[in-house]
């Protein structure tokens, strides 16, 4: 037997799959459709955002506007050192906010406003 691609995305997978409640966390959710999103927050996962990691190895940002407006429960996390030079939640918070006066962190990265983050 050969396994073959669903044809969907992993967020819709892993929900047909039953798998999805209140239990898991999904991290990184950077490529998440509006589906995605609904069906994370009907299941009532956790995100699990990494900013830094998620630059490192290019995969880019999750749609943080659109999970919070959604009222998906957010979390932040460093990932590993083979993604982040550090493990400190200081660190990935600073990076995460970046500047109060700059709406971007991380060498110049365009993302929402702080006050789009905070609702």
């Amino acid at each position: 037997d050969t396994w073959v691609a669903p044809g969907c995305s992993p967020v819709a997978y892993l929900d047909t799959l039953g798998f999805l409640d209140e239990h898991v966390l999904a991290v990184h959710a950077v490529q998440c459709t509006a589906d995605d999103i609904a069906r994370l927050r009907q299941s009532g996962c956790t995100v699990v955002l990494c900013p830094r990691s998620n630059r490192a190895v290019g995969v880019g940002d999750p749609p943080i506007a659109a999970l919070h407006a959604a009222g998906v429960p957010l979390a932040l996390g460093t990932d590993s050192l083979a993604s982040a030079p550090t493990l400190s939640m200081f660190d990935e918070m600073a990076d995460a906010i970046g500047p109060p006066d700059v709406p971007w962190s991380g060498g110049n990265r365009p993302r929402e406003s702080r006050e789009e983050w905070s609702g």
